[in-house]
């Protein structure tokens, strides 16, 4: 993870990111604090910026084709603690880890808060990219 993901921060707001990213393996399941809402945003929006990926799929069993969606973000192990914080801080979510215990996913499939939180909060706050 690096800190050129922050582009909507002041520098002098950086460092005090830093550290709070920095903290956050330190914290246990159990004792995690919230950003405040407007910053953990803002941070989020230039996090996923280049980490996330929105995904459309089709599954043509059966008579009918359904199509399902999927927001995903995706991070080596070492940083399943940062997935963990932003599932705490949007309040939806699952994460997962793989079978080789390497890689740590944060997914959002279910449609209705794709709608509800995920979407509006790129309405809000464009993607740079």
């Amino acid at each position: 993870m690096s800190l050129h993901k922050l582009p909507l921060f002041k520098k002098s707001n950086l460092t005090n990111i830093n550290l709070n990213i920095n903290n956050i393996k330190n914290l246990n399941n159990k004792n995690k604090k919230k950003m405040d809402k407007t910053k953990f945003i803002e941070w989020f929006v230039g996090f996923t910026d280049g980490e996330e990926n929105f995904m459309i799929g089709s599954d043509t069993r059966g008579k009918f084709t359904r199509f399902n969606f999927r927001f995903m973000i995706g991070l080596h192990i070492d940083d399943k603690p940062l997935l963990d914080f932003i599932q705490n801080n949007l309040g939806v979510g699952i994460v997962n880890t793989n079978k080789e215990n390497t890689v740590s996913y944060f997914i959002i499939s279910d449609t209705s808060v794709l709608k509800s939180v995920i979407i509006p909060i790129f309405d809000q706050f464009s993607l740079n990219t």
